[in-house]
């Protein structure tokens, strides 16, 4: 889920997956070929073929981090060997982003600026791309959020996400471009979106932009409520992952989601993950329920049908079902 498939290359040394391109590879050729490496491999995949635009200037960005984090921070951003899927995965959010912010005029009152929110953001993959290609002159922020990321100014403890990135590391400051904020939040925690409501959405006056990507079970719910919640939220994209887990089917019949009813046992699926294992009915049986579960969750969008609209972008090619996102503009 979105805790895991975007969090677990996040925590604390940084060194994830099972081997991949790095095995065997000492840092200095981690760090010598990295970009090249990415780049081949992101040539079979959707990014290279649809947003080609995107790929160019992703590789171009990488190449300027490569030369200018240390080889630690760079280290720990390549070596989960997550980064090309990421980036595919994220290709039409940055599109759609990238669209919005276009069509922005410029504030004459920079507090009026635009502000992005990146929901489950794990290590913030997405929030540091919009940062170096979204115009600063029109987007003040870009809140990285994520119950993985530390508490403000402690230190982060193993099973939590390194902010070396985000915030810089003995002296080095990674100078983003629109400034990255780390929030420890857990969106389904009525008190911590209490806090999100007071400290984001209550302190920024623009717009709002809010980015839901590879969001598991309920916490697409969490995302369209947030979204439904807060007038100033000028957009949404959700791209819903894993379903709703049966134990839900105990304690609700229905959830109420924008004046509409979502049946709790037509969507919520027997079965879970077990690290990077599908326990529970083949996968292919829970095409049509995963179906359900975005039909109820667009109709819950609370817009006007005009301002809305669902997309299926194949991002799983090898027989995955979830490739759905939803675009709102309000």
């Amino acid at each position: 889920g979105a805790m895991v498939e975007r969090g677990n290359e996040a925590v604390n040394d940084g060194v994830g997956g099972n081997g991949g391109w790095y095995a065997g590879k000492t840092d200095e050729e981690i760090v010598a070929d990295t970009v090249s490496w990415l780049a081949r491999e992101m040539r079979g995949m959707m990014i290279y073929r649809d947003y080609r635009e995107i790929y160019d200037r992703a590789l171009a960005i990488l190449e300027k981090w490569r030369r200018s984090f240390p080889k630690s921070v760079w280290i720990r951003v390549v070596k989960s060997g997550r980064i090309a899927k990421e980036l595919n995965e994220c290709a039409p959010v940055i599109k759609h982003a990238l669209d919005r912010v276009a069509k922005m005029p410029v504030p004459a009152d920079p507090d009026e600026r635009a502000t992005v929110i990146d929901l489950c953001s794990g290590f913030g993959y997405l929030g540091m791309f919009l940062s170096e290609m979204l115009d600063p002159r029109k987007v003040k922020m870009i809140a990285l959020v994520d119950k993985q990321w530390p508490m403000f100014n402690a230190a982060p403890k193993s099973h939590q996400i390194n902010w070396d990135h985000v915030y810089g590391i003995d002296g080095w400051d990674p100078e983003w471009p629109i400034k990255l904020q780390t929030r420890k939040d857990d969106i389904k925690q009525a008190g911590q979106l209490r806090q999100i409501e007071k400290h984001v959405f209550g302190k920024h006056r623009g717009p709002f932009i809010i980015l839901a990507v590879h969001l598991c079970g309920t916490l697409s719910v969490k995302a369209v409520e947030m979204f439904n919640l807060h007038e100033n939220a000028s957009d949404l994209v959700l791209k819903p992952c894993c379903l709703p887990g049966w134990n839900h089917t105990y304690t609700h019949d229905t959830w109420e989601l924008g004046g509409h009813c979502i049946p709790v046992k037509d969507v919520c699926a027997k079965g879970k993950w077990k690290g990077n294992r599908w326990i529970g009915p083949p996968r292919s049986h829970l095409r049509h329920k995963f179906a359900t579960w975005c039909d109820n969750l667009y109709k819950g969008i609370d817009v006007a049908e005009s301002e809305k609209r669902t997309e299926q972008i194949l991002i799983q090619e090898e027989g995955g079902h979830q490739n759905t996102f939803m675009f709102v503009e309000r």
